[in-house]
């Protein structure tokens, strides 16, 4: 936008001002004091404090080229929240996340979203946000029941017009007791498979490959660590195809599709 003439001299402040829109095109004199342009109503909103002196001394003429912004959600507005932080630390049994805002306008609430593959996402629940605030404001959402493995976060920040946006996406592993199959590589493999194992005990890991019908196909045996370990399969022997390769120790069990190429 920008002032193209103005009356009354200097303006000191924004109650001074008054916007009001007439058809493109008209030769009829913009002053608000006429009430109306191009025979359409200019419907002013005057507030009481404002005088006839001040109507008529106080007011400028601006083009406007365009409007931007609008739509329903993913990004294609400016949302008036301002983000500073968004992080994810593992507690003992849960998935503590935390977000800071340094401004608010008009937001309604946090809606927290999880993914087992950054790829698809559903919510876990809802955090309702402090609404207006030009302050540094703090939030958090415990997870007590995370995916075991690495979990995927995000925020679906909502205002209450019903728009949105989304944050930015951070990653938290979550290990517990449980057999864990975390990265399986090349997908779709050649010759052989790497695969990174979180493994909660000391011991033989099992594992088969089974065809679509459910066929044992093969079986291998390593031996695995407490913790973090990368175990290399040797499947040249498989024909082009689809299979499923289950991780079995100590009964804690863990199946996988895997393609071959």
């Amino acid at each position: 936008a920008a002032i193209v003439n103005s009356m009354g001299g200097s303006v000191a402040s924004h109650a001074d001002l008054i916007f009001y829109k007439f058809d493109t095109g008209s030769t009829v004199d913009p002053n608000p004091v006429n009430g109306h342009v191009g025979g359409t109503t200019a419907n002013f909103l005057t507030p009481s404090h404002l005088t006839a002196t001040c109507v008529t001394d106080k007011y400028a003429e601006i083009t406007v080229s365009g409007f931007s912004g609008g739509g329903g959600g993913g990004g294609a507005f400016a949302l008036p929240i301002r983000l500073l932080s968004f992080e994810g630390e593992k507690l003992e049994d849960a998935v503590l996340l935390d977000w800071e805002t340094t401004s608010e306008i008009n937001s309604s609430h946090f809606e927290i979203e999880r993914s087992e593959d950054r790829m698809n996402f559903s919510k876990i629940g809802l955090v309702e946000s402090i609404g207006n605030s030009l302050e540094n404001t703090t939030y958090d959402f415990k997870d007590t029941n995370p995916n075991a493995g690495v979990n995927y976060y995000r925020l679906k920040m909502v205002d209450k017009d019903g728009k949105f946006e989304y944050s930015n996406t951070i990653a938290v592993q979550f290990k517990n007791n449980a057999l864990i199959v975390s990265n399986l590589f090349p997908s779709p493999f050649n010759q052989s498979l790497n695969v990174e194992v979180f493994s909660p005990d000391n011991g033989e890991l099992f594992s088969k490959v089974y065809n679509p019908l459910g066929q044992e196909i093969l079986s291998q045996n390593h031996s695995v660590r407490k913790g973090e370990n990368m175990i290399q399969y040797d499947l040249s022997s498989l024909p082009i195809g689809i299979y499923y390769i289950e991780f079995n120790i100590n009964g804690n069990r863990v199946t996988r599709k895997i393609v071959k190429k």
